[in-house]
């Protein structure tokens, strides 16, 4: 046999099984590791709430339809003076979609939230169906068409019975044509 013919074999059967297991540890590591977390972290379920800790995660809430039915816990104090000037996603935005879900503030703030909109339902959430509660919005700039409020522009349930919103408080500016409130 040619030796160099034999050493290419060997080379080849050596690179071929240096790929194999590169490959294979390769499968191991990225199936060991957890995908990459929504917001910041959990699954969105009751014992494990999607966990809110910045301006941002806060923010894209909004940009997600599919998760307001899910459960959401701060956990830092947010300041959204970041965002004045900038279109804001309310969070359920009318009849037919709205938040369905649990926002545990857990005694956390959320700041400066500046929101100016013509339209209905206008408030950090726009139309809420669910639980809003344990949550301070300070220094808030919100001014609405109508079904205005800092918490919410609107809360209802199915049967005509309001959404929850419990052990929140408002500081700043709401404003609006009809139905204003401070909360709802």
């Amino acid at each position: 046999m040619n030796p160099q013919k034999t050493n290419s074999v060997r080379n080849s059967k050596s690179m071929n099984s240096w790929l194999f297991r590169l490959s294979l540890a390769s499968v191991l590591l990225f199936s060991a590791m957890p995908a990459s977390a929504k917001y910041g972290g959990g699954s969105g379920a009751l014992g494990d709430p999607y966990l809110i800790a910045t301006p941002e995660q806060l923010y894209d809430i909004g940009k997600h339809e599919e998760d307001w039915d899910k459960f959401f816990k701060l956990t830092a104090d947010i300041d959204l003076s970041a965002y004045k000037g900038i279109q804001y996603n309310p969070i359920g935005i009318e009849y037919g979609r709205w938040f369905l879900g649990v926002f545990d503030g857990d005694g956390h703030t959320i700041s400066n939230f500046t929101f100016h909109s013509q339209t209905l339902n206008v408030g950090l959430f726009g139309f809420v169906h669910g639980t809003v509660k344990n949550v301070g919005l300070i220094s808030v700039d919100v001014s609405g068409y109508q079904n205005v409020g800092g918490v919410a522009g609107n809360a209802l349930r199915g049967g005509g019975n309001p959404g929850l919103i419990s052990n929140c408080y408002v500081t700043g500016r709401v404003s609006g044509q009809y139905d204003v409130g401070v909360f709802v």
